[in-house]
């Protein structure tokens, strides 16, 4: 009797965490089936306090890019997390470009959410000539680009795999969304804005 309720209790044990492992696999696969669109740009000035500085390492952009992620599934898909990159202007593969992580997230069945991706770009390392930075505060036309690998596992790492389910590892899928317009651009009219120019006109230009 104790050894049938043993393999009974084994047996259970197993296919709960068959179930487990196949429903983590189910919510990572459906990460296909999200569409992502761009949700808008707002751009603002990253200043000191007071306003007392002259470093150009004091001084920058935030871009913030609104990213949409729709799920029309009827069961969520789990993102393990992403390395997004903004190229402006010059948006080819090669041109340079600033990177931006964004932990994990969820896009709940038949829903949809928005990831804000916060990029900074500082004086000091201004990455894009003073041209374009230029373009940016005012607000111009000019493509800004965002590609991403959206990593994904297709089984839990504490798990080390299950058996009858392969150890697939780590995956990532590919984004990419072209925009050509800001939402929302800084005030360069006000004291911050004007401090702001001032350094940005000390910056060397590419």
């Amino acid at each position: 009797m104790k050894k049938t309720l043993l393999v009974i209790s084994v047996a259970a044990a197993l296919l709960l965490s068959s179930c487990s492992a196949l429903n983590f696999l189910r919510e990572r696969l459906n990460v296909f089936l999200v569409n992502f669109s761009f949700g808008g740009i707002g751009i603002s000035l990253v200043t000191p306090p007071q306003l007392i500085s002259l470093r150009p390492a004091d001084y920058g952009i935030a871009v913030n890019c609104r990213v949409n992620a729709k799920n029309d599934n009827t069961s969520r898909a789990v993102f393990d997390g992403a390395s997004f990159m903004l190229r402006v202007n010059d948006t080819a593969r090669a041109a340079r470009g600033v990177y931006a992580p964004v932990p994990s997230f969820t896009v709940e069945p038949n829903s949809r959410t928005t990831i804000t991706v916060p990029f900074r770009i500082m004086l000091d390392n201004p990455l894009f000539s003073r041209a374009v930075l230029s373009k940016v505060i005012y607000g111009d036309r000019i493509p800004y680009r965002i590609s991403a690998d959206l990593a994904f596992n297709l089984l839990p790492v504490e798990d080390g795999g299950t058996r009858g389910v392969p150890l697939l590892g780590p995956k990532t899928m590919t984004l990419d969304l072209v925009r050509d317009a800001v939402d929302t651009r800084p005030d360069i009219g006000s004291f911050a804005g004007k401090a702001f120019m001032k350094v940005l006109g000390m910056v060397a230009g590419k």
